[in-house]
């Protein structure tokens, strides 16, 4: 760069550093920016590069321009780039004083800029890659090409809107899963009618609010991922389309989780034989974290093992974390809603391994619900959320169930039950016969719970939780 481009880029950012709302920026025969206050005269901005004294200079002054301007940038924190960055770049639309290569640069050094500044605010570097190419794919202003290499595609399958979301190179790096096309929300892409059944709507399970789900798997992640094969889980939120149908793009503000991508094949799509040669640590982690995350939709496709690296994944914790074990309820309104795959896989009929023991006997009860909580409070900053009072009465159903669960596998982990074992007595059970249906020992034991209190039973009044205890130890009394 000449000394003259130098001088161009000092003055210019220090012009752009001084604009204020209203402020309208030009450029003169020079390439040096300008600014024309807010009610000030209008006048005609020059067409700098039209000129014909000008045309040797014009690739020193379109680099004076995005140095210029991607340097104010790196002043602004990540809340004030999309506002600023749509004002700077209508101006130079509209003076045309950019060649397309230099625009080019400019858009892209714009947004590694604000890369940069998510990375210094504390988010991850994937999940601001994430922010950065999601934002990037839906902007007139970046290249076909580059769109076509990194734009989110749906991923099949699955009640939810969910979508691969690329890195600028094209490579996946996670998934998004937007609250507003969760089940029974507004923007489903799978027209799940929403369905009313009070206060709380409830989806595929009971326990399970409508519009909870991207909650769910972020808290899933924050009490289970130091121990359990979840991919790292984290909220973001972003300009996204309504619908990728092309007649519904319009683009809304977005809130959901994101999800790391992982490789490996679904256990559905393995022979028994590869199933069963996964470790029986890994496997016993996530089943016990299933258990202890109510989880109620772990099938053999949202268990993903690479075989190459010997890593066992569990993804899909949206339907986790249920409130149907709640004692406060009817004993006729709870059920055992844990339901999972893994339970005749031979890893888990074997007896539990210490390091998975000590982990089940080491669990904070306390210490999670205060992780529920947090996370759960949000969902009142959204859209379509449901009163302070029915949110938070539907959190202490689940942490009830959660500590009821946490309580229930602590005896019979101590007691030397397998994991199979375990999970007979957790899961719902499939019965042929409906009016005699199998009925697993936790349900029972709540059941039995929730009729105590709603008879007013002396012993529940006195500590309900030494009831729960005392009724869980005369169930597993006869357990060998």
């Amino acid at each position: 760069m000449s000394s003259e481009s130098a001088r161009i880029l000092a003055a210019n950012s220090q012009v752009i550093a001084s604009l204020q709302e209203g402020d309208l920026l030009g450029y003169d025969q020079e390439g040096r920016l300008y600014v024309q206050k807010s009610g000030e005269e209008s006048q005609k901005t020059q067409r700098v590069f039209e000129e014909a004294q000008a045309k040797t200079l014009k690739q020193e002054k379109g680099q004076a321009i995005v140095l210029a301007t991607q340097k104010h940038f790196e002043t602004l924190d990540s809340k004030e780039f999309l506002g600023t960055y749509r004002k700077v770049l209508q101006v130079i639309n509209q003076d045309q004083v950019l060649s397309t290569v230099d625009k080019k640069n400019l858009v892209d050094a714009l947004y590694q800029s604000h890369y940069k500044h998510l990375c210094n605010e504390g988010i991850d570097p994937v999940t601001a890659e994430a922010t950065i190419t999601i934002m990037m794919s839906f902007d007139p202003e970046v290249d076909p090409e580059t769109k076509e290499r990194i734009s989110p595609s749906r991923a099949t399958g699955g009640m939810s809107g969910a979508y691969y979301i690329r890195n600028r190179e094209g490579e996946k790096i996670g998934v998004f899963k937007p609250r507003d096309e969760e089940p029974y929300m507004p923007n489903n892409p799978n027209r799940c009618k929403r369905r009313d059944t009070g206060a709380i709507r409830t989806e595929m399970r009971n326990g399970q609010a409508s519009g909870t789900a991207c909650y769910k798997e972020v808290i899933a992640y924050e009490v289970l991922g130091d121990f359990a094969p979840i991919p790292p889980t984290t909220f973001i939120e972003v300009y996204f389309p309504r619908s990728l149908r092309e007649k519904d793009r319009e683009l809304i503000l977005k809130f959901g989780s994101f999800q790391r991508f992982v490789e490996g094949y679904t256990l559905d799509t393995m022979r028994n034989l590869d199933v069963e040669s996964i470790p029986v640590l890994d496997l016993q982690k996530m089943a016990f974290s299933d258990i202890v995350g109510y989880n109620a939709d772990r099938s053999m496709g949202n268990m993903m093992y690479d075989s190459e690296k010997n890593q066992l994944h569990c993804i899909d914790q949206g339907v986790t974390f249920l409130s149907s074990l709640d004692w406060n309820l009817p004993p006729d309104d709870i059920l055992a809603e844990v339901s999972c795959h893994w339970g005749d896989f031979p890893q888990c009929r074997g007896p539990i391994l210490p390091e998975v023991k000590d982990w089940i006997l080491g669990l904070d009860e306390n210490k999670i619900e205060s992780i529920i909580r947090s996370r759960m409070q949000m969902v009142l900053t959204q859209e379509n959320a449901p009163s302070t009072g029915d949110l938070e009465k539907y959190i202490n159903g689940i942490v009830v169930s959660n500590k009821t669960l946490i309580l229930f596998i602590k005896k019979a982990a101590e007691k030397g039950c397998t994991l199979s074992q375990i999970g007979e007595m957790v899961m719902e059970i499939e019965s042929e016969n409906e009016t005699d249906p199998k009925v697993p020992m936790i349900q029972k034991i709540c059941r039995e719970t929730s009729a105590a209190r709603e008879a007013n039973n002396p012993n529940f009044l006195v500590d309900p939780w030494k009831f729960v205890s005392d009724t869980m130890d005369k169930y597993l009394e006869d357990i060998h």
